[in-house]
């Protein structure tokens, strides 16, 4: 651990000066080439301010309202503590109701939705006590 602020700030530095080149040549490699192997049409990008961010387009199956983009997004980064977590099952919807067909299912270790939500009241919270409120959503 860091002994002082300004030596924890170093580090934070150093992490996101070597990140992006980290997920450029060792993360998304691998999730390029399983991509490529499941010719599932989707796509990577590297994204973010700090280009600490991985995004994997999907083809959508259907057009829905917009609200939520055919895309997943993994965020990496030096803050992040990774706790809470959980490793939760991922299934897909129609798995049962065809006879004959099986999907793959996944268990990935996930932030847990109590993390999420309490990140997300006290950055409400926040905008709304200093009045930056950016839109209706």
């Amino acid at each position: 651990m860091p002994t002082s602020r300004s030596q924890a700030s170093k580090w934070t530095k150093a992490v996101r000066d070597r990140l992006p080149e980290w997920i450029a040549g060792t993360v998304q490699p691998v999730i390029q080439e399983a991509l490529d192997q499941t010719k599932l049409g989707a796509r990577l990008e590297i994204s973010g301010d700090h280009k600490d961010k991985l995004l994997l387009h999907y083809p959508a199956v259907k057009e829905g309202t917009g609200y939520v983009a055919p895309v997943v997004t993994l965020e990496f980064g030096g803050r992040a503590t990774g706790e809470p977590h959980a490793a939760m099952p991922v299934t897909c919807d129609i798995d049962g109701q065809i006879e004959g067909v099986t999907f793959p299912t996944a268990s990935p270790i996930v932030m847990s939705v109590a993390r999420t939500f309490w990140e997300k009241a006290t950055a409400t919270h926040v905008y709304c006590a200093q009045g930056r409120i950016r839109s209706e959503r």
